[in-house]
């Protein structure tokens, strides 16, 4: 899986581009460097960040090693550590779990540039891929004979119901579902732009 990851940085920079990747667990030869570094070194940039939402209390702490691996093709290592207390009800008190993550980036960066390009990938994540995965069972399919077709499929779908502005997918499908003249209606006499 490393060579995959070594290769994929390649064709990044070498299309004069830059990224920033999650480093997994099956990426083993990377994730022991990535632990090494923190573990011996000092951080060149920390952030922080507390944001209560609802019943629970995220906390991010950003870490950002300047170190370059692989014949440069890594500048900075980042170390996400993730706290999170959730109030239980029933018991009156918060439940804490702590979640570490590791990112390498291909360009030197700071805390702060770091927390802005993972939160961002994650807000895609769940705006997209999320929807597909809990409204439109996703990982659930058993399609088997090309799969990719039924994701596109879904992917347009979504788009256009983004586009003819629903907010809440899962009850605009079934919305829509039971109401096949308002789909047709909506496909019809919508303006494409």
């Amino acid at each position: 899986m490393q060579c995959t990851v070594k290769k994929t940085l390649k064709i990044i920079k070498g299309s004069g581009n830059d990224a920033i990747v999650q480093v997994k667990e099956n990426q083993e030869n990377l994730l022991q460097e990535c632990e090494k570094i923190y573990i011996e070194g000092l951080p060149d940039s920390k952030y922080k960040t507390v944001e209560p939402n609802r019943n629970r209390i995220e906390t991010r702490e950003f870490s950002v090693y300047e170190k370059s691996l692989w014949e440069g093709k890594i500048q900075s290592i980042i170390i996400a550590d993730r706290t999170r207390k959730v109030f239980n009800t029933k018991e009156q008190a918060f439940k804490e779990s702590f979640e570490r993550s590791y990112y390498v980036a291909t360009y030197k960066l700071d805390a702060k540039e770091a927390y802005k390009g993972v939160r961002e990938h994650w807000f895609i994540e769940n705006k997209q891929n999320y929807v597909k995965d809990v409204s439109m069972k996703e990982d659930a399919s058993r399609i088997r004979k090309n799969p990719g077709l039924m994701g596109r499929l879904r992917s347009v779908s979504l788009n256009g119901l983004r586009k003819l502005k629903f907010t809440n997918i899962k009850s605009a499908m079934y919305e829509l579902s039971l109401r096949v003249d308002k789909l047709m209606n909506l496909i019809f006499n919508h303006p494409i732009i």
